[in-house]
């Protein structure tokens, strides 16, 4: 598979990533990520940006001082009835586009659809391609939507609101992560206990942490941790990256810019403030000279802090683990020895704002359960409950396509199939006028307006009509009259 890179997109990569790491190696105490918890995401569809560019915009908005890590397309900002500010500059957000090009040809390509309908023998005319992609977002303090939407700007803004919790001993506290740890529930084992220091042993596949106690802040606990996950996930039978044979050889100071990249990115996710580890710092001048002087360099980087962070992402519990068929929809490939994650294209999300996507009135189904929605949480999450047990559960959307399996449960209760046509003939009715029966009324349960019927003495009587289920999944026909009127009949079970 051949890839073709658009340097000028992964040069505004490097360029941010080099700033950030001047900031730090001026600022040992200076945080990797400073901005509100949560994985930058689009303001209106709620989707978490994913392949390279969520670490990114994480960089792009501290460095213009944006307040959330909140942004949009311009025709979004239109359509949302607001407008990009004038003279605004936008950030650039990039995915992978496979294409497939004419070997004899090498100018003509063609999409992936038009390449499925080829035979066999066209396909061999052809080779698989990847592109790099651009288009354009602006932040939202780019636009008017605060003043002109600020109901919908005030919910985004609470979105990112993560209240900070304390242990016992008045330390940050993350609830998710010591779940995980107590558990045990990392692919290798996390010892925390009376150390001298933070190490991932490849030797043994374990992590080794010293207490809490012995930080000098929870969130410095927090970050070692995951910098020492985002090791242990590099070998050769999880993300099989190279870790190099001697320390501080380029290989070995690349995988320390790794587990840098993917701690720093985890706690802006979860709101957990991170700083570039003292040891660390022998390898900033190495950092830099390779983002200057190879293109690749930050591809290669973003891919696997990419893929890292997706899998730490899934081992910390939300409410419940992360479901497998997330991870099944996550697509990886190859371009010229890089493993990348792939969007064949941005993942496209139900229609309209995701604050209107759901609402607390309507029942859902996900995994073939009906569930209740309960409203939106920090970081874009979607909050159920399951309806028959009342279990919790939460869904972020963006790193997989899972918000579209939950889908509105039909208002129907009743089908066409629970409405025999010789029903009312069966029922004894020689009579009925049913213009006036409102179908839908009674496919969902409801009486129906009256109706026109004849009883046994041929009289022309008013009756309504409604459908019951029974315990033993029929269906009852309960032909009831208005007041006045004689009784017709019991109910006709039909199914």
């Amino acid at each position: 598979m051949a890839s073709q890179i658009n340097s000028k997109a992964l040069e505004k990569f490097a360029e941010l990533m080099i700033e950030k790491i001047q900031q730090v190696s001026n600022d040992w105490t200076k945080p990797w990520i400073s901005t509100p918890a949560g994985m930058p995401r689009n303001a209106i569809t709620g989707r978490s940006y994913s392949g390279m560019n969520d670490l990114m915009l994480f960089f792009a908005t501290e460095k213009h001082n944006y307040k959330l890590p909140a942004f949009l397309t311009y025709d979004q900002a239109l359509k949302e009835g607001t407008f990009v500010k004038k003279g605004e500059k936008a950030t650039a957000v990039v995915y992978w586009q496979r294409s497939y090009q004419n070997i004899e040809n090498p100018k003509k390509f063609i999409k992936r659809d038009e390449y499925n309908n080829l035979t066999k023998e066209e396909k061999d005319k052809y080779r698989e391609k990847l592109l790099l992609k651009e288009y354009a977002v602006f932040n939202v303090e780019q636009t008017n939507l605060k003043e002109d939407k600020p109901e919908l700007y005030k919910i985004l803004e609470d979105s990112f609101n993560v209240p900070k919790l304390k242990d016992e001993n008045g330390m940050f506290k993350h609830a998710g992560i010591d779940n995980m740890i107590e558990n045990q529930s990392w692919v290798c084992p996390v010892n925390v206990k009376d150390s001298t220091r933070a190490f991932y042993s490849r030797d043994k596949d374990e992590i080794t942490i010293p207490l809490k106690a012995k930080f000098n802040a929870g969130e410095s606990f927090y970050s070692v941790v995951l910098h020492e996950m985002a090791h242990s996930t590099g070998t050769e039978d999880r993300l099989n990256r190279e870790y190099g044979k001697i320390f501080g050889d380029a290989k070995y100071a690349k995988e320390e810019l790794v587990a840098e990249m993917t701690a720093a990115l985890t706690c802006g996710e979860q709101g957990i403030s991170s700083t570039l580890r003292e040891e660390n710092a022998k390898y900033l001048k190495g950092w830099l000279e390779n983002l200057r002087a190879k293109p690749n360099f930050i591809l290669s980087v973003l891919s696997d802090v990419q893929k890292a962070s997706y899998m730490i992402h899934d081992a910390i519990p939300l409410v419940e683990e992360v479901k497998a068929e997330e991870k099944a929809e996550r697509k990886e490939g190859l371009t010229d020895g890089i493993s990348v994650v792939m969007d064949d294209k941005p993942v496209k999300m139900p229609e309209g704002n995701i604050f209107e996507l759901f609402n607390k009135e309507q029942r859902y189904t996900y995994g073939g359960k009906e569930v209740k929605f309960t409203g939106y949480s920090a970081g874009g999450v979607y909050n159920f409950q399951y309806a028959d047990s009342g279990k919790p559960f939460q869904i972020m959307p963006g790193k997989n396509k899972t918000i579209n399996s939950v889908k509105p449960l039909k208002s129907e209760l009743f089908t066409e199939k629970d409405m025999p046509k010789n029903m009312l003939k069966e029922a004894g009715l020689k009579y009925a006028d049913l213009s006036a029966v409102d179908k839908k009324n009674l496919l969902n349960g409801k009486e129906t307006k009256a109706m026109t019927v004849k009883n046994a003495k041929g009289e022309k009587v008013e009756a309504t009509l409604s459908l019951k289920r029974n315990n033993d999944k029929t269906v009852s026909l309960i032909i009831k009259p208005v007041q006045g009127s004689q009784k017709i009949s019991k109910g006709l079970k039909a199914g």
